[in-house]
This record gives C-alpha cells, structure tokens and sequence, in this order.
C-alpha cells in the first residue's frame, strides 16, 4: 500500500505541467520570430543606411522621390532576401521560403492596388504594409510548423 502510494506521487510529480510543454513550444516559435523580424530590420537598415544615403548614384535618389512606391517596394524586396537567407541557414527548403515570401508580400500587394486606385495613401500602405507582412509571416510559421509536424508523422 505505502509503495502503492509513493508511486503515484512520484508518477504526479516525474511529468511536466501542461504550461511548461507549451511554453516548451512558443520560446523556439518566439526566438525564431525574433531572429527573423532583425533579419529584416537589417535588411531595411542596409537598404536605407548604406545603399540608398551612401552608394546610390544620384538619379536612384531623385527616383525614390519621385516614385515612393517604387522605394517601398525596394525595400520590401531588402527585407524579404535577408530572411530568406536566415531560413536557409536553418536548412528550410525553398518550398517554404518561396510560402513565407508569398504569405508576406500578398497582403502588401493587395494594399498597393488599393493605394494605385486612390483608397488608401502611402503613408496608410507603409503602416498597413508592416502589420500585414509581420502578421503574415506569423500565420505561415503557425501553419508551416503545423504542416511539418503532420508530413513527419506520415512518414513514421
């Protein structure tokens, strides 16, 4: 009986509360959040920091003046290659860097066109923009995470 007992309290406290599996889940979700929002933001540093106020000839600067869209999108295109190169170096495969690419730029496309026909301003496309590409990037990663976990279960 006093066996019996010690048993279950040791079985009660040798597995680990519900929270800590689930925050055993969301710190490699965060931390790869994380790193891969920096890999932007350095994009975007370099982008605006060294090519556009250092290395850009002078008819590229009156360009973006003259054509905002055509800076955003440059600088969409250098947030989105550094992360791209991010993902790789954690060894994902095109399929899903090609996804994540996709997932960000779409809502951003479908802000532009809003903007082209006069329903939005720029400075609500830049805004919109940011919170768009990031909340797309988080949506891919919850269902690339998800789709990966059912593909290496299918093959078990």
């Amino acid at each position: 009986m006093e066996n019996s007992a010690v048993h279950q309290m040791e079985s009660r406290h040798s597995h680990h509360p519900p929270q800590s599996n689930l925050l055993a889940k969301i710190k490699p979700f965060i931390w790869h959040l994380f790193q891969m929002i920096v890999a932007m933001e350095i994009g975007m540093a370099l982008y605006h920091g060294a090519f556009v106020n250092q290395l850009a000839p002078m008819s590229y600067k009156f360009a973006i003046i003259a054509y905002p869209l055509f800076d955003y999108w440059m600088m969409m295109i250098s947030m989105i290659l550094p992360m791209i190169c991010l993902m790789r170096y954690h060894r994902y495969d095109w399929r899903i860097c090609i996804g994540m690419t996709i997932a960000m730029l779409a809502p951003v496309a479908l802000l532009t066109m809003l903007m082209w026909i006069g329903l939005i301003s720029m400075m609500t496309l830049r805004i919109a923009g940011n919170i768009t590409m990031n909340l797309g990037m988080v949506i891919y990663m919850l269902f690339a995470e998800k789709n990966a976990r059912a593909h290496v279960a299918k093959r078990s």
